[in-house]
């Protein structure tokens, strides 16, 4: 009956425990685990192999990590019909030059319809100018 007289001092003591005693939540819920930082899902060893790799390679200078700007990857790149008729005529001319009109021709076939159909959709898109603008001074 005497050993359970012991208070929480004594078995601090007893145990030689330093500083305040840790709470249910501090040893449930240690504050090292809070600051984990970014967790990253991997399929198999093999991605976390290579991530390791990736990092360590990043840290010692031999690769060279790039912030990309996730706005510019959605937006495709912004070429009026204009410029694009004169690359289809000039990509047209060089299959033809290149591997000849025999083995081309259903590339060629594609960039001629490509090329109506930029010049429909100029054609839709455009606006009829009067003489009166053109002589005319406000």
């Amino acid at each position: 009956m005497s050993s359970a007289r012991y208070t929480t001092s004594d078995i601090h003591y007893e145990i030689r425990t330093i500083g305040a005693p840790l709470t249910v939540d501090d040893i449930l819920d240690p504050q090292e685990e809070k600051n984990v930082g970014e967790v990253t899902a991997y399929e198999d060893g093999d991605a976390i192999v290579a991530e390791i790799r990736r990092r360590q390679a990043i840290r010692s200078g031999e690769l060279v990590e790039v912030e990309s700007d996730d706005e510019d990857e959605d937006d495709p790149p912004k070429v009026c019909a204009i410029e694009l008729i004169p690359m289809c005529e000039k990509l047209e001319a060089a299959c033809i030059a290149r591997v000849g009109a025999d083995s081309s021709l259903n590339l060629v076939h594609k960039f001629r319809a490509f090329r109506a159909a930029l010049r429909r959709e100029e054609l839709q898109n455009a606006k009829q100018a009067t003489l009166d603008k053109f002589w005319i001074t406000k």
